[in-house]
């Protein structure tokens, strides 16, 4: 992706929390030295300029999709007020899935993702959040993730992080097939923006 996309090296975090990448990245607010994320701050429960806002005048529908509890950090209430059409989390997938704590891994959040691309009759905005590089650094094993699984040279943590690659990768494959990805913009960015 790196090669056929453009990568920035020299990027900075916007926050230390999931809440403050979410807002910096979203809504352009920068994480301030307060004890608080806006996403949680009922001092500040408020629509700002956001993405969805600003593309909703242009017709697109907005859906956030988070592989977890959407009530986690406000999520669902903070980003319904910041005009996402959609915010779905968890009671989105089957629970027959492979799932922590935090949540479905990632290959499901992006099956859940291909069905809501297919499904869209205009334009959209969807942002996905996933968990898999989170604690307890577990993932499906099947035959797909073998590899993974089986390569000695990697800790568990390393193993996490090449299968949430490999999920990405099989999704970026998925779409780069798509008719319309010749007019899409996909960002994607660290947990902590």
């Amino acid at each position: 992706l790196s090669i056929e996309g453009v990568l920035f090296s020299r990027m900075f975090s916007t926050g230390t929390r999931t809440g403050r990448a979410l807002s910096g990245i979203l809504l352009s607010f920068p994480a301030l030295p307060r004890y608080k994320s806006i996403l949680t701050d009922s001092q500040v429960h408020q629509p700002f300029s956001s993405l969805a806002l600003l593309l909703k005048k242009r017709n697109y529908s907005s859906t956030l999709l988070y592989a977890g509890d959407t009530k986690y950090d406000n999520i669902n209430q903070f980003f319904t007020l910041q005009g996402f059409d959609e915010v779905r989390g968890r009671e989105f997938f089957s629970t027959n899935v492979f799932s922590t704590k935090y949540g479905v891994a990632d290959e499901y959040l992006y099956e859940g993702a291909k069905k809501i691309i297919e499904k869209s009759q205009q334009p959209y905005f969807l942002t996905l959040l996933n968990v898999s590089n989170h604690q307890p650094y577990q993932f499906p094993y099947h035959s797909d993730t073998e590899n993974i699984y089986s390569d000695k040279e990697l800790n568990k943590k390393q193993k996490t992080f090449k299968y949430a690659d490999w999920a990405l990768g099989h999704f970026m494959d998925w779409y780069l097939d798509r008719k319309d990805h010749q007019n899409t913009i996909i960002v994607i960015v660290g947990d902590h923006g």
